[in-house]
């Protein structure tokens, strides 16, 4: 689920292999959309994705459900095995525009708790490969 309300700004995969990890299926939301170029921006990052659910453009609504938790991107995932689901989320507090189509920032996580507050956990029942999943 969107952690709050903004712009997709990369609804995509980032290849991993069978040795070594990747972020499969991602998506990232630009919280800040009004804001200029050389402005700061906050984005939240979701991958590990079973399926995305959105595109990029959309508007995503606080709560809106955008994809479904998994393990893609994994090397669990390359050997075809149905184990290790999970979400990796990132907040990413920038101090200017990300360009989400040409590499990915190594700096400016924040410990997503600053932003988020009081975090409640649901558990959804949706069973996919066998296995109960999360829903994001």
């Amino acid at each position: 689920m969107a952690s709050e309300s903004g712009i997709v700004v990369y609804s995509g995969t980032r290849e991993g292999s069978t040795t070594r990890t990747n972020y499969g299926d991602t998506i990232v939301i630009d919280h800040t959309p009004e804001a200029g170029k050389d402005e700061r921006h906050i984005y939240t990052l979701y991958a590990h994705l079973e399926r995305r659910n959105v595109y990029e453009g959309h508007g995503a609504r606080k709560g809106e459900k955008i994809g479904i938790s998994g393990n893609s991107g994994m090397v669990a995932f390359y050997k075809n095995l149905k184990q290790g689901f999970h979400l990796h989320f990132e907040v990413i507090d920038s101090q200017t525009e990300l360009n989400w189509g040409y590499g990915w920032p190594t700096g400016n996580r924040q410990d997503p708790m600053d932003y988020l507050g009081r975090v409640t956990i649901i558990e959804y029942s949706f069973i996919a490969f066998g296995e109960k999943m999360n829903m994001v």
